[in-house]
């Protein structure tokens, strides 16, 4: 009975003592370990969004690219990166890296060979491939140079797009250099990956009081009237320039390479505006290859005008003096959407949209006299295409009376019908209008195609608009 008391007392003692025990210090130590492992995710995910950027600014100064906006994001009222905007690399982010965190943080970083080529760096020091080659940070001899096959597409090639570097075509073999690095944490350890996650390369341990206070890569960006100056932790300095003031910027760089090849005096791979605008005639049909040509708008002496069957072209801007579309200007541009027609072109040429299938809104300027044949009409199917008709007086329209010889004509009768919408004060007179020029037979009058039965059913509606 003594023993048994004995024993119960001594563990009535370690449950009591149990009790009492103080747990504090593992959980803040399991608290610390958590907020470490924490800072280190955001730190990993900052870091590689850096890395991203960096190879963008990269591959801007390469390609000649300007920035158009820099604006800062803010964290609790502090400064901890900011949003870049360029003319044609688009908008990417930054951060600066403020803090740090204690352990050790890969230093990824960029500089340039004496090739005058930018590579990545590790802690200082060229970042190898398993080859033992240098990485380079973009492709910039050619990674869109498999175009560049037949030497004519040669200006930049460094977004990887659509080839529009390679000038010789044998550029772009070597243009898989441009890669981007990859970062990881794993079981408390940095990992790189040099082909997009496929294999990783332990760097270090990334956690522990050993280390060194890690850096983010960029320190700040800085910019004057003239210049944004990206500054790396490194102590690099990487310097974009702002919009340039002189030179034309293409929204399409295959556009740009086009007009450099052809009108760039000075030679110095940029088109300036005094340039453009020396240039009377533009004639670019049957390439598929461009995309949009806002910048014709700055070809301030142009007098002829052609790029029919250019069949990815589906945005273009006008210049405002042009007086003439001639006949066929778009003919079959097939993903053309929208165009505006200036005030000052007073005839539309014969099938100057004709094919367009994917014409969707056309303005026409207050002074057009004179709409050709077949200049809307399409063998295809279209998009409902509205005509906003600003000219007081209904311009003539030129037409055979034979079907799919007008100027709206489109197949079948489930194609939608062209929606044009003329100036309130002048309805009755496009509703009514009876013309003939010139003593031609073949100019149809607006009542063909809205008064009778055939225009009601199949090709035009006419709306009164308010301009």
């Amino acid at each position: 009975m003594k023993k048994f008391a004995l024993f119960f007392l001594s563990c009535f003692c370690l449950l009591q003592s149990c009790e009492k025990y103080d747990d504090s210090e593992l959980r803040d130590n399991i608290s610390d370990l958590q907020d470490r492992v924490s800072k280190l995710e955001a730190v990993c995910k900052e870091l590689n969004t850096n890395v991203s950027a960096l190879q963008t600014i990269v591959q801007a100064l390469n390609s000649r690219d300007y920035v158009v906006n820099v604006s800062s994001i803010y964290r609790e009222g502090t400064v901890v990166g900011y949003s870049i905007t360029l003319f044609y690399g688009g908008t990417f982010t930054i951060y600066n890296g403020e803090d740090g965190v204690d352990g050790y943080v890969p230093n990824i970083g960029v500089a340039k060979d004496v090739d005058g080529v930018y590579y990545w760096t590790l802690d200082g020091k060229w970042l190898l491939d398993v080859n033992g080659d240098k990485i380079k940070a973009s492709g910039t001899d050619g990674k869109d140079g498999v175009d560049g096959t037949d030497g004519k597409d040669g200006v930049d090639g460094t977004d990887g797009k659509d080839g529009v570097d390679g000038t010789d075509g044998k550029d772009g073999s070597d243009g898989n250099d441009g890669i981007t690095p990859r970062l990881k944490i794993e079981n408390n350890y940095w990992y790189i990956s040099y082909n997009n996650g496929v294999d990783w390369e332990i760097l270090g341990k990334a956690t522990g009081n050993d280390g060194i206070n890690g850096d983010n890569l960029f320190d700040s960006v800085t910019q004057d009237d003239t210049y944004v100056y990206f500054n790396l932790s490194d102590g690099t300095v990487i310097t974009l320039p702002k919009q340039d003031k002189k030179n034309i910027q293409f929204e399409d760089l295959y556009a740009k390479m086009l007009c450099c090849n052809q009108w760039d005096e000075d030679g110095d791979g940029e088109l300036s505006y005094a340039e453009a605008a020396k240039v009377t005639e533009v004639h670019l049909n049957n390439d598929d290859k461009i995309i949009a040509f806002t910048e014709l708008k700055y070809f301030t002496n142009l007098s002829s005008l052609y790029m029919a069957a250019c069949a990815s072209l589906w945005k273009v801007e006008l210049p405002e003096h042009l007086t003439k579309l001639d006949g066929g200007t778009f003919r079959a541009c097939s993903k053309l959407k929208r165009i505006s027609v200036p005030n000052n072109v007073t005839v539309i040429g014969g099938a100057c949209f004709y094919d367009c299938g994917s014409l969707e809104v056309v303005t026409l300027g207050e002074n057009i006299k004179e709409i050709g044949n077949q200049a809307f009409s399409t063998y295809y199917n279209r998009n409902i295409l509205e005509i906003y008709l600003k000219a007081k007086t209904p311009p003539a329209i030129f037409a055979s009376i034979n079907a799919g010889q007008h100027a709206f004509y489109a197949p079948g009768a489930d194609c939608p019908k062209i929606k044009i919408y003329v100036p309130r004060e002048s309805y009755d007179l496009y509703t009514s209008y009876e013309n003939i020029v010139n003593g031609e037979t073949n100019v149809t009058n607006w009542a063909y195609y809205t008064n009778t039965q055939y225009g009601k059913s199949k090709y035009v509606e006419i709306i009164a608009y308010d301009y």
